[in-house]
């Protein structure tokens, strides 16, 4: 039976000096001075005392080695070209849903993806976002390893199609408040995406799909429809059938 963990918390005062560190390492000696600030411990990172077992210094250990030799191939540079982000997300987020083993309640926390991101996995945090953005340093939801985390939790195997779901529908689909926090939608619009056989642009008609999709939770209770219920929701939000009537 797998094992679930909580992880340490680290203040957002703390992990605001903690990112002035990785900037001035990263400015001094690039990535690889990034990731001779790693760790598996901060003095002011502690995990909630809310029970519930509490992940161990070796596991984190070894962690961050697994995660570490799934993303080598990206580790070369101190930089991603635009046409390799989307698979570095994608890996990255396999590779974060299959070992972290972290408690979804725990997973909810800013702080928690504070000291994943800042302290035990800084150098993939920068590598992808190299600017250092606070937005995305820190543990707020667009975290740069959060979001990743997150898309693989929900979405799972669908995030592994051929076709795979490209930034904007995976934006349109997690960063939309009214949708964001319902599963089963997402899991549904994302297949319903991959689906689609249009000729026009499928980012174009997504996002005009998604907006009518939110359009439509103000009269509808959409947390109670099940996927059956949803889908035909979607049908009937569709833009190459709803225009046609």
């Amino acid at each position: 039976m797998t094992s679930y963990y909580l992880y340490p918390r680290l203040p957002f005062s703390a992990a605001s000096s903690r990112l002035n560190e990785i900037r001035e390492s990263y400015e001094q000696g690039g990535l690889d001075a990034v990731a001779s600030t790693a760790g598996i411990s901060h003095p002011k990172a502690h995990p909630a005392p809310t029970g519930g077992p509490i992940i161990g210094s070796s596991q984190l250990k070894q962690i961050r080695d697994h995660v570490l030799d799934d993303m080598a191939r990206y580790l070369g540079g101190d930089s991603l070209s635009r046409a390799r982000v989307a698979k570095f997300d994608r890996l990255l987020g396999a590779s974060l849903g299959q070992h972290l083993r972290i408690l979804p309640s725990d997973a909810a926390h800013d702080e928690t993806w504070n000291f994943i991101g800042l302290v035990l996995l800084p150098e993939l945090s920068v590598l992808r976002f190299p600017d250092l953005h606070p937005a995305r340093m820190l543990g707020t939801k667009r975290n740069a390893l959060r979001r990743c985390w997150y898309r693989r939790h929900v979405l799972g195997d669908l995030m592994d199609s051929d076709k795979s779901l490209g930034e904007d529908e995976l934006v349109g689909l997690f960063e939309r408040t009214a949708m964001a926090r319902n599963r089963l939608l997402i899991r549904t619009i994302a297949q319903y995406i991959l689906e689609y056989d249009g000729t026009s642009s499928r980012s174009e008609w997504a996002r005009e799909l998604s907006k009518r999709v939110v359009y439509s939770t103000g009269p509808r209770m959409l947390d109670v429809l099940d996927g059956q219920d949803l889908r035909a929701l979607l049908i009937e939000c569709d833009p190459r059938f709803s225009d046609e009537r």
